[in-house]
């Protein structure tokens, strides 16, 4: 499975552990019995200080306003401690600054040789790519009739929240959206 994450940053990766596993939160993050699955074909008695399981996290998390902490944190800790993989496995990578916090609240009476190692980056495959290039664009803000919203590629619980927001809140006579999503 591939992961979102740059070719040099995951080479960097691979030359200092020993990568069990290499996954997109995306795939899972609907469909956490996937997650499991893999975890269980991985899983030994014993693991080396040198194992990681790579989860690539380069996507929004989702928040229930009850909830000190996102649903991946959350989830991911609780798929570790079901199959009693150790969490120092746990190598997250993400752009999501600021979710180290959410995984010290969690674990917060959890063993601190045990833990995570999270890195909050910008170094994803699309920020980086060699064929991507940045060019400036002249806008006349004068002339900008409504605000926009580009939504494409793959259906999101929270891109669908969002499309449904502005439907029921009759915001797409003002808001232009564009929400092509593919399949999964």
């Amino acid at each position: 499975m591939t992961v979102e994450l740059h070719k040099s940053a995951l080479k960097h990766l691979e030359s200092k552990f020993n990568l069990l596993l290499k996954l997109d939160a995306r795939k899972f993050d609907l469909n956490w019995e996937l997650l499991l699955e893999k975890l269980k074909q991985i899983k030994v008695d014993k693991f080396s200080s040198n194992d990681r399981i790579l989860i690539c996290h380069m996507d929004t998390d989702y928040y229930d306003p009850i909830l000190p902490v996102g649903t991946i944190p959350n989830n991911l800790i609780r798929c570790f401690k079901s199959l009693d993989i150790p969490m120092y496995l746990l190598l997250f990578v993400t752009n999501h600054y600021g979710i180290s916090r959410e995984f010290d609240l969690l674990l917060a009476n959890h063993h601190l040789q045990d833990r995570p190692t999270v890195v909050e980056t910008l170094l994803c495959r699309l920020f980086l790519s060699e064929t991507s290039y940045a060019t400036d664009t002249n806008l006349d803000i004068d002339k900008i009739e409504k605000s926009g919203l580009c939504m494409a590629r793959l259906q999101r619980a929270h891109r669908v929240a969002i499309l449904n927001f502005f439907k029921n809140n009759n915001l797409l006579d003002y808001i232009a959206v564009s929400a092509k999503f593919a399949s999964a």
